[in-house]
């Protein structure tokens, strides 16, 4: 239909262009891969050789390579003195706003002490991995190495690929939104095309993936009871049962005989564990609340075809991790309080109630007065608000999945994402 309606359209070009997802941050990324092609095509940055992790202090033949890389892109910024000229790649860092960028200006052989990892070569890691989306800490470790070798055309795709994807989302996010960017590990409220809270989350596992979709947030529940999923059951709980059966009670997990309604809770000293198997998964498995509640004292909830909620947790130390892909494919949010005293401050009963719900374990339902827009989405790049594009890692190979079906190369079926 709308190839029929740009062909039928009077002025074909102007047709063709409403096409376009109507947000900024789609402009955007039209700016960035005007800036990534041209690297690309300028040949991009050289690699860094693989090699044990370099540390600040570190004497190493490889700190010539590191400093060249992030010379390249304008991390490190090169004296004047040593090669006559800066690098500014306006691809990476070191945005200058200039359209084609400069891959010029490394390190020459004669730099003082070339093979030690001084604090500006330090300085400059930092700058990279904070710019990645990685812990920032100025080692060169397995994933900062990784990232730094990532050449020029995939950071192309990357740009291409999320364009694609901000084509998946609807053209009204809301006023008032939430967005969750999977591969940036963030939750952001925004409100009038302003992000104005900013907060980390953990997402699923590689293999338990937090799907992409958008929905409403609708109610709220405190001191929920968690209800295990049997993939969860069978996955995780088996092989502990089997270790310890009473690993049930000790984290206040009920045991039921069935999923039927009116099931009668069954002691887990009955059951032989080495024998169930995959029958586990006709056992309802159900955790009463409590401060070892996999949910933690909030979960939010919205309308979806995958059981997935936002969420508190009790394991907040993950939150102090820069990879935070954790969970069954739920998402846990760092501040779940701050977050529910912003849905419910309109609420008319949240305020007489809240130190209740809060300091009890009674669980408890509110229902938001208006549904407020979730969107669960997968950017890998976008322009922030130095105007330097950024990158993050395509933990779930999404990437690589759009630009196969894009390009029509084995193009498999897969649902990536859907509105609810």
């Amino acid at each position: 239909m709308a190839v029929l309606s740009v062909a039928h359209a009077v002025d074909q070009h102007a047709a063709l262009a409403r096409l376009a997802p109507p947000h900024q941050a789609y402009r955007d990324l039209r700016v960035a891969l005007e800036r990534a092609r041209a690297v690309a095509a300028a040949g991009g940055w050289p690699s860094v050789p693989a090699g044990e992790t370099l540390r600040p202090g570190d004497v190493d033949d490889r700190v010539p390579a590191l400093r060249a890389r992030l010379a390249a892109t304008g991390e490190y910024r090169v004296p004047a003195q040593e090669t006559g000229a800066v690098a500014d790649d306006p691809l990476i860092a070191g945005v200058d706003g200039t359209d084609v960028p400069v891959i010029a200006g490394f390190a020459r052989a004669d730099v003082p002490e070339p093979n030690v990892f001084d604090d500006d070569l330090v300085a400059a890691v930092e700058a990279f991995q904070e710019q990645h989306g990685l812990a920032v800490d100025g080692v060169v470790g397995p994933r900062t190495l990784a990232a730094m070798n990532v050449d020029a055309e995939t950071r192309v795709g990357q740009v291409i690929a999320t364009m694609e994807r901000w084509r998946w989302l609807p053209d009204d996010l809301g006023a008032t939104h939430i967005v969750v960017n999977l591969p940036d590990y963030h939750l952001e409220l925004v409100e009038d095309d302003v992000v104005t809270r900013r907060m980390k989350a953990i997402i699923g596992l590689d293999d338990r993936q937090t799907p992409l979709f958008s929905s409403a947030l609708t109610w709220l529940e405190f001191n929920p009871t968690w209800t295990m999923p049997t993939s969860i059951a069978y996955r995780d709980y088996l092989p502990k049962l089997l270790e310890d059966p009473a690993v049930l009670d000790a984290n206040n997990i009920r045991l039921y005989s069935s999923w039927s309604q009116g099931a009668s809770q069954i002691s887990t000293q009955e059951i032989d564990w080495q024998e169930v198997g995959t029958g586990i998964r006709g056992f309802m498995l159900r955790q009463d609340p409590g401060p070892g509640n996999a949910l933690g004292k909030v979960k939010f909830m919205m309308a979806n075809s995958f059981s997935v909620y936002l969420h508190d947790t009790p394991s907040r130390y993950l939150f102090d991790r820069a990879r935070r892909s954790y969970s069954s494919g739920c998402v846990r949010v760092e501040d779940p309080i701050w977050l529910a005293d912003y849905l419910l401050q309109d609420h008319d009963l949240w305020s007489g109630r809240r130190d209740r719900v809060l300091n009890g374990w009674t669980t408890t339902r509110f229902n938001l007065p208006e549904p407020v827009p979730l969107h669960l989405v997968y950017h890998t790049a976008w322009i922030d608000a130095s105007d330097r594009v950024v990158y993050r890692e395509d933990v779930y190979g999404l990437d690589a999945m759009v630009l196969d079906a894009m390009a029509g190369d084995n193009a498999v079926w897969t649902q990536l994402a859907s509105v609810q």
